[in-house]
């Protein structure tokens, strides 16, 4: 298949760095069994977790929401996205809407956490750029994409919550995505082998001869 290596992947070239921070958040263990089950699938081989790494926090917290201010709500069904492959999330994906509010560009969407990928916004010029935030109106519009890594995982996703004008926040909403497999192709490694003149040679070629043994990422014959 077409997929990227593990240090990297196809999407990487495109993505156009944001002005600000963006680390990949991973899961704990509880978001990530949310994930599993809302794809309709086990782990296939998924990376334990490791322990959350904070995005930066505002030393001031948000203003409470006006007396009366209903807070927004989210809905939408999973995704799929093939193994390295990139997907568009739209409205079926994730729909929010508040009974105060009738501008989506006004909800705003916050990434909390990513498994196994990358969240994506289309720039208007082209390209892509990596965000843990967005709004309805760019998941309307087609805007919005999800990036598998490439790894031999068969779920990923993310977390959002929504904002209103108000500050009203809605509840946390995991966005599962199943992933689809790529049968990868083998790596074959060059061997060295020394043997007498007029002797015969024993071994495996797909062994380590000098440059490590041969092998597949999909674990096949």
């Amino acid at each position: 298949g077409n997929q990227p290596q593990s240090s990297g992947s196809s999407f990487a070239a495109s993505l156009q760095p944001t002005s600000e921070p963006n680390p990949i958040i991973i899961f704990n263990s509880n978001v990530q069994n949310q994930i599993q089950g809302a794809a309709g699938g086990g782990s296939g081989g998924t990376p334990t977790p490791e322990q959350p790494q904070q995005q930066p926090e505002s030393s001031t917290p948000p203003p409470p929401p006006p007396a009366g201010n209903t807070p927004p709500t989210v809905s939408g069904g999973p995704a799929a996205v093939a193994e390295g492959g990139v997907a568009v999330l739209g409205p079926a994906h994730l729909a929010a809407s508040d009974a105060e509010t009738t501008d989506p560009a006004l909800l705003t969407y916050t990434v909390t956490g990513v498994v196994n990928g990358l969240v994506l916004l289309a720039n208007p010029g082209g390209g892509f750029s990596v965000v843990f935030s967005f709004t309805q109106a760019d998941v309307n519009a087609g805007r919005l994409r999800f990036a598998h890594d490439g790894s031999e995982t068969t779920n990923a996703g993310f977390v959002v919550q929504v904002r209103d004008p108000g500050g009203a926040l809605s509840a946390p909403k995991v966005v599962a995505l199943a992933v689809a497999p790529v049968n990868d192709p083998p790596i074959a490694q060059d061997d060295s082998f020394t043997i007498d003149e007029h002797s015969l040679l024993a071994g495996s070629v797909l062994a380590d001869n000098g440059n490590g043994p041969d092998s597949d990422v999909d674990g096949g014959p």
